[in-house]
């Protein structure tokens, strides 16, 4: 029931983006993202490591109360595996990840007390792919996580003048669904959170063909519980992941 829900938001917000297109000219950007990536999964093993690619922001308003928004970003690299001592094994080695993040906002402006606020909503998904080796003779495979989510936050206005606009970012993320999908074992995950933070400095500068430049460092925190028993058998452990990183954005 709630993922059908969730489908006929993302429908509705997407019918929305396309009358907005017609009325009001969109805004795009574009450009790197890099993230130092931290993956724990206590007593079993932990990754870690940096991981780059590219992001990108794509909307409008609808009315003077009312704009959407549809982002994606994909980072890759390879992270650091190292086996939890209580395991009893001591396996290290790389492993090639991919991170690939989209999602769907519709958001309501405020002016309380002279300040600027942005309520915002949405439907999200998250998807990680991990590569791990064969180590010490064990068999290699790889495991893939996604995230179905509903981001609920706002931006503060905190700065702003001519040129240049200073806005942060507060975010709850309210997990709704996960599945982990193992050397082609799949287990449903049905409980955790997620939060996050940014700090976006926007500054009109011309720069080759771009008109306006963003930095904007960020900070994620993702903490998922155990998942049920794939194949009767197997299962994910509860896991949590850190991403701290910087993007750096041009506006068209």
């Amino acid at each position: 029931m709630m993922q059908k829900r969730i489908w006929s938001f993302g429908n509705a917000l997407f019918f929305l983006a396309a009358i907005s297109v017609c009325r009001a000219e969109p805004e795009f950007k574009t450009g790197l993202q890099v993230e130092y990536f931290n993956y724990r999964e206590p007593g079993v093993m932990t990754e870690q490591g940096m991981l780059a690619g590219l992001c990108a922001s794509y909307g409008s308003d609808i009315s003077a109360d009312i704009d959407w928004r549809l982002k994606a970003s994909y980072v890759m690299g390879n992270l650091s595996y190292q086996s939890d001592s209580e395991t009893g094994l001591d396996l290290s080695g790389s492993t090639p990840n991919r991170i690939m993040d989209a999602r769907g906002e519709i958001g309501h402006p405020l002016l309380i007390r002279g300040r600027v606020l942005h309520l915002y909503t949405g439907v999200a998904g998250r998807l990680l792919i991990d590569d791990l080796p064969g180590f010490s003779g064990l068999q290699g495979y790889t495991r893939e996580q996604t995230y179905l989510y509903l981001p609920i936050g706002v931006d503060v206005e905190l700065a702003s003048n001519k040129t240049r606009t200073v806005t942060a970012r507060v975010e709850y993320d309210w997990f709704v669904q996960g599945w982990n999908r193992s050397d082609g074992i799949t287990m449903n995950q049905d409980s955790g959170y997620g939060c996050q933070a940014s700090l976006n400095v926007s500054r009109d500068k011309d720069f080759l063909c771009f008109r306006r430049l963003d930095f904007e460092p960020f900070i994620q925190y993702w903490n998922v519980g155990k998942s049920d028993l794939g194949a009767g058998l197997f299962y994910e452990p509860p896991n949590s992941s850190v991403m701290l990183g910087i993007r750096l954005t041009g506006h068209f």
